[in-house]
């Protein structure tokens, strides 16, 4: 059996691109916690916040859709930007929204692609919007183009200015 090497820190992910990951480019939720309704295989949740967002294997997969991913921020912020990266390829599309809140209690949606059937693309989906106070994100996965199993490379979480 092989096993996958660890994943890297933020600051390890640093010294190999030259100190280019940073807050403002990698928004606020890398690292944090972050949790799922279900997870296959060692597709983890916190694969989705590790800074990676190029990367299929740095990825939390589950299966079958519907499921959901969220991310603990440590304390309510001020954010007016998510951006979440699902696996792109095959011309593969997702069906999901974007909800936030600032107790893990009352969610707000922020963003919202439940009729989407755009292929995903390495670029993601940038979505901004008015500041809202949350602790908590959450991506649920409503559905994928090509099978049960829904992916989230990356999900990056930006303080409002």
């Amino acid at each position: 059996i092989v096993k996958p090497p660890p994943l890297l820190t933020v600051a390890e992910r640093a010294k190999l691109f030259g100190g280019k990951w940073d807050a403002a480019t990698l928004g606020i939720a890398v690292g944090k916690p972050a949790s799922a309704s279900a997870t296959t295989g060692g597709y983890d949740p916190a694969r989705a916040v590790d800074g990676d967002a190029a990367n299929l294997p740095s990825s939390w997969q589950a299966d079958p859709y519907p499921q959901w991913w969220q991310v603990d921020l440590g304390k309510a912020v001020s954010v007016n930007r998510i951006h979440v990266f699902p696996y792109w390829g095959l011309n593969r599309s997702y069906q999901y929204t974007v909800e936030a809140s600032a107790d893990g209690t009352a969610w707000q949606r922020v963003a919202d692609l439940s009729e989407n059937a755009e292929p995903a693309t390495p670029a993601g989906n940038d979505f901004r919007f008015q500041p809202v106070a949350m602790r908590f994100v959450r991506v649920n996965m409503l559905k994928h183009s090509l099978n049960a199993g829904v992916h989230l490379v990356e999900v990056r979480v930006f303080p409002a200015k």
